[in-house]
């Protein structure tokens, strides 16, 4: 439900906000919410994947003794999971087939996406020092 009014959100936002670098900063952020979003899906998927995979001791889950964790520390081992998927690292080693094909198409799909969000954050980091240097400019005309 919140991700339909996100849109609706960012039209206020983007109608409020007068400043420039304020807008670039909210863009930065913006892109900073949607990798950790998109991190938390994944890191849920890799827990269920963990729950139904076929066999009871060929899942990651029971070869890293994560059954005895509590949830917030499970959940806290599949984002870092998650996460270190972006960079190109396997911290847990998939024990079988489902979870192989899943951690290949995440580090697949985590190599282009760390690229484009490397790729966007450059982008509006450099407009926003542009958009300094230029105020600073015309501060000292002044």
């Amino acid at each position: 439900l919140r991700l339909v009014k996100m849109p609706e959100m960012m039209d206020f936002i983007n109608e409020h906000i007068r400043s420039e670098s304020l807008m670039l900063f909210a863009s930065m952020l913006k892109i900073i919410v949607l990798m950790l979003g998109v991190n938390h899906v994944i890191a849920c998927s890799w827990y269920g994947i963990g729950l139904i995979s076929s066999g009871a001791d060929d899942r990651w889950i029971v070869a890293t003794d994560a059954e005895g964790v509590s949830l917030g520390g499970r959940y806290l081992l599949c984002f870092h999971w998650s996460l270190s998927q972006f960079a190109g690292e396997l911290t847990i080693q998939p024990e079988n087939h489902r979870e192989l094909l899943f951690t290949v198409c995440v580090l697949f799909l985590g190599i282009i996406g760390s690229a484009s969000f490397v790729g966007s954050l450059t982008t509006a980091m450099t407009q926003l020092q542009m958009v300094t240097s230029q105020q600073a400019t015309a501060l000292s005309l002044l």
